[in-house]
């Protein structure tokens, strides 16, 4: 069985959650800064989350999970995972407790930054996912014949590009980098277009 490995910002969404949680708080001025820097790759992308995350981690978690449900999911693609459940992963860097809305939309298996709420009331980031991990965890489970597609649009898709049989750099929101494009073994920036390729791989 081939496994079907997607980003979720601005991948599967047709927004990047962090920015438009900042902006329903009024701080999306310092957001944009730091989010263009990690799509980028100019800061590592742990060291560029963990502010991202100290920025966001007053906010109280309700108006977070508000603002990530009403983040649109792209047509094509959330069809195409519903439609695949048991070969779809989502593998993000955002925090678990806060997606969830958005994941619990798609019914398949996610592997995301983990962060658990303390007593205090805040919420305490445990673990950073590093998505070279969770390729190198999926390819363990796989048999020798099935293949890895993965499917991202920034610079911490990279590492997940180059253990992937197949790798497509997605621009549907954002404009891939050449570097991301240069990892990748496909541009495509139409859903319904990397739907069509992805359906090649289907078993």
């Amino acid at each position: 069985m081939n496994i079907f490995v997607f980003d979720l910002d601005s991948t599967v969404t047709k927004a990047e959650l962090l920015p438009e949680i900042a902006k329903a708080v009024d701080m999306d001025i310092d957001m944009a800064h730091l989010t263009q820097q990690a799509l980028d790759g100019a800061v590592p992308f742990e060291e560029s989350f963990r502010q991202r995350f100290d920025l966001l981690k007053h906010v109280p978690l309700n108006v977070i999970r508000q603002v990530a449900d009403k983040i649109a999911i792209d047509e094509n693609i959330g069809k195409f995972i519903r439609e695949h459940p048991m070969q779809c992963v989502i593998a993000t860097g955002n925090v678990d407790i806060w997606v969830k809305p958005i994941t619990d939309k798609l019914g398949c298996r996610v592997f995301a930054s983990h962060a658990e709420m303390t007593a205090s009331g805040l919420p305490c980031l445990v673990t950073v996912l590093h998505k070279r991990t969770v390729m190198q965890s999926l390819r363990s489970e796989l048999s020798e014949d099935s293949k890895i597609v993965a499917i991202g649009d920034s610079a911490n898709d990279i590492p997940m590009f180059e253990l992937a049989d197949y790798a497509v750099a997605y621009g549907g929101v954002n404009e891939p980098t050449d570097k991301v494009k240069s990892a990748a073994h496909a541009f495509i920036n139409d859903s319904a277009e990397l739907v069509q390729r992805l359906l090649y791989f289907c078993d």
